[in-house]
């Protein structure tokens, strides 16, 4: 009980205090919306969706509230006694937007804001060890918000086997991709295999397409229907990486990697010295 006690502390303190839109909250506004930020203002009231984007659970309070959280997750009958509790004791909460300040007053949001915690969810528990607690918080965090809970045993493995020698970054990124990719635990290697070898295939696309620039014309590619490639090289190299670290450590090795018809695999070394020779 004293767990639920300081959460519900934290959240009515953050409640209490101003939510700033972020550059990407406006970004998605003003390209889904058509709304300038000195236009929300005016619109916040009637365009159903910009307050939730604004009222979120940020990262950095995620990080204070998380330890506090236990690794069985709150009741449904707790959590609904703390969105009473905020509903009885805040009255509106304040919205900063391009130099703007607004007040918002209305008890669904504070309500959509606890349920954006995901105060139920079970959770890998925190070791007792002060020098790796950071990084099993933000592994917390990425599990809070991507993971599934029969996929929970798995990745508590994972996140053993990488807390020691890996930063929180690469940590949070390899539980949101395996998230995204494995869907049952049944052959959780061939799974990450295919999204390794379906990113290779993409890199020799492009490694291809760009070959191709160099004896035709754009306007002759498009004309006989050849996609330019728009994926980004770093973000599926890197992709390739978190798969790879993922495999080496729950089964020893890498992901089993593309094999071409000219047999040769599209792995690191072969992917860099193909980049190389353009």
């Amino acid at each position: 009980m004293d767990d639920i006690k300081k959460i519900n502390e934290l959240i009515l303190q953050r409640l209490q205090q101003p939510f700033i839109a972020d550059n990407n909250a406006l970004h998605f506004i003003e390209s889904s919306l058509g709304l300038f930020p000195e236009q929300i203002s005016e619109s916040i009231l009637e365009e159903y969706g910009i307050i939730d984007l604004i009222v979120v659970p940020d990262e950095q309070f995620r990080k204070i509230i998380e330890p506090y959280i236990p690794a069985k997750g709150i009741p449904e009958e707790n959590v609904n006694e703390i969105v009473f509790g905020i509903e009885r004791y805040i009255t509106y909460i304040s919205l900063h937007i391009a130099g703007q300040v607004i007040t918002y007053s209305d008890p669904s949001v504070y309500k959509t804001f606890v349920t954006k915690l995901y105060l139920p969810k079970e959770n890998i528990p925190i070791p007792n060890n002060q020098q790796l607690l950071n990084k099993y918080i933000t592994a917390r965090i990425a599990v809070r918000l991507y993971a599934k809970i029969e996929n929970l045993q798995i990745i508590k493995r994972l996140i053993d086997n990488l807390v020691f020698e890996n930063d929180e970054s690469l940590l949070y990124d390899c539980i949101k991709l395996f998230s995204h990719i494995v869907y049952d635990t049944a052959d959780i290697y061939t799974a990450l295999s295919v999204q390794k070898q379906r990113l290779q295939k993409q890199l020799l696309e492009m490694y291809e397409f760009k070959q191709l620039m160099q004896v035709y014309s754009m306007e002759f590619l498009m004309s006989v229907r050849r996609n330019v490639p728009l994926t980004d090289q770093r973000s599926l190299l890197y992709q390739i990486t978190l798969i790879d670290t993922i495999c080496t450590a729950l089964f020893g090795i890498p992901a089993k990697g593309f094999v071409h018809d000219l047999e040769f695999e599209i792995n690191d070394y072969t992917i860099n010295q193909l980049f190389n020779r353009l």
